[in-house]
């Protein structure tokens, strides 16, 4: 279900996407062919590109749009940032050994991205990325909200 609310599939999501990112699967995303998937601007892939390439998806149809749709919200809502933890960690110089993802749920829009410093782990360092998201009730009521505004807006340009 994307990683908005607490359900098998995102627990099972956030499974397949740390297994990806721990151990000997991570040097396949420290390879330059796929780390530069994470670069800035024009040179890189958006997330969810990267996650349709690798089939890094929910195997039901109905979740994997709400995975891909809560990966384009990821990154509209934290720019860059997740981004630059790929690039930066998978450098094979920077000697990560693993990445963690660690959702969150948050009480507000929108979602946001948090770090803790490095672990150190035999051979390197491990880090933990908390993605604090909204519950199902912020977003329903950023849904409301939205709609709300939409209206007045419609209703506004009616009477001019």
């Amino acid at each position: 279900m994307g990683l908005y609310f607490n359900t098998k599939t995102t627990r099972t999501m956030q499974e397949k996407v740390n297994e990806q990112f721990t151990g000997a699967p991570i040097d396949f995303w420290k390879d330059f062919a796929q780390r530069k998937h994470f670069r800035r601007g024009a040179e890189g892939k958006p997330l969810h590109a990267i996650a349709a390439q690798v089939r890094l998806e929910p195997d039901d149809a109905n979740a994997k749009k709400r995975w891909m749709q809560w990966l384009k919200d990821l990154e509209r809502d934290t720019g860059d940032r997740m981004r630059d933890i790929f690039f930066e960690n998978l450098d094979p110089s920077s000697k990560c050994k693993e990445l963690n993802f660690v959702p969150v749920l948050s009480a507000g829009m929108p979602i946001a991205i948090r770090t803790e410093p490095p672990v150190s782990v035999p051979g390197g360092y491990a880090l933990t990325v908390y993605i604090h998201t909204p519950t199902a009730k912020a977003v329903r009521a950023a849904i409301k909200k939205r709609q709300e505004a939409i209206a007045r807006r419609r209703a506004k340009n009616k009477k001019d």
